[in-house]
This record gives C-alpha cells, structure tokens and sequence, in this order.
C-alpha cells in the first residue's frame, strides 16, 4: 500500500546509523486502518499483553503456587479491561506524571488498603490473588466515583507547592572567583 505523504504530514526526527532524516508520520486518531495494519496492531497488543504479565507468572511459579491457566486468564482480562495501548506502565501500573492525579492515586489506594485490611486481606495477598490490574482497577473506581479524593489531592499538591517555595530559600554562600 502506497501511502498518502504531503508537505503536510507530520515528520518526526529519526536517525539512522548516525543521520538525521525526518520519518512521516501517516497515522492519525480516526485512520482507517488496512487488514495488514490492524494485524500489525493486534500482534504487537498480544505482545505488550503476554509480556507485562509474564512476570506474575513466573512470581506464582517461584513462590511454590503455580498459576493455571484459567487464574491467568481472569488476570490477562483484568489487565485488558484497564490496558491503555501506548500508555507506560511501572510494575503494571500506569506512570503518572501529573502530581495532583499521582496524589490523587496515592490518596485512592491508602483508602483501598483500608478497605482490604477491615476485609482480612494486605495489599500483597489481594495482588497475588487477584492480579495488579484489579487493583488498579478498584483504584480507578474509587477516582471515578468520589471526585473528593481529586480535591483532596489538589489542596495537598497546592499546600506543598506552597510550603516548599518557603522551605528551599536557602542562603548559599560562594567561593571567590579566582
């Protein structure tokens, strides 16, 4: 399939073996996609899939309880049913950069944790039995139907943006310039 490149396709910079060559990017949110384009797109969803939860498999294996297969099946669609293509995940879960929605996730599990205690379970035991990606999950819920905890962290955030303005006005006294 040829593709459609103009002056006005976006480029992104590239280098190969040393040059720097502008690549187009022909894709875009709402292309429609080929047979051969979704194949690609599938494989590589598969791929991402089986290789962010191979660990918890072979964590199972080497903690004496190996997974069956249809343990593994409930964590893969767990896992699928939060996956964000594209999206960078740390320990299965999401990296997030913005301080008020990590706060705001920090906030969310301390209560989560809570709620697990008072059930007879730890963070750990409810991971190793139910997969991270449920976690993340009741994670997402609790962010979803309780818009306080957002506020909540973003009174935090602002209090401490605050703070530390005050606290790092540190005197520093320099060498002499020789």
């Amino acid at each position: 399939m040829a593709y459609e490149i103009s002056k006005e396709t976006p480029r992104k910079a590239v280098t190969v073996q040393g040059l720097e060559v502008q690549m187009p990017l022909p894709f875009s949110e709402g292309h429609q996609l080929t047979g051969p384009e979704a194949a690609v797109l599938n494989q590589t969803f598969v791929e991402n899939i089986r290789n962010n939860n191979a660990k918890a498999v072979k964590d199972a294996a080497a903690a004496g309880s190996p997974m069956t297969a249809a343990a593994l099946q409930d964590v893969i669609d767990a896992y699928v049913s939060t996956y964000e293509f594209g999206v960078r995940r740390a320990g299965g879960a999401r990296i997030v950069r913005d301080p008020v929605e990590h706060r705001a996730r920090l906030i969310a599990g301390e209560t989560l944790k809570k709620a697990l205690s008072d059930q007879g379970f730890s963070k750990t035991q409810f991971v190793k039995e139910f997969g991270r990606a449920k976690y993340e999950a009741y994670i997402d819920e609790l962010l979803e139907n309780n818009p306080q905890i957002g506020e909540e962290a973003a009174r935090q955030v602002e209090a401490e943006r605050k703070g530390l303005g005050k606290k790092l006005k540190i005197d520093i006294k320099l060498p002499e310039a020789a």
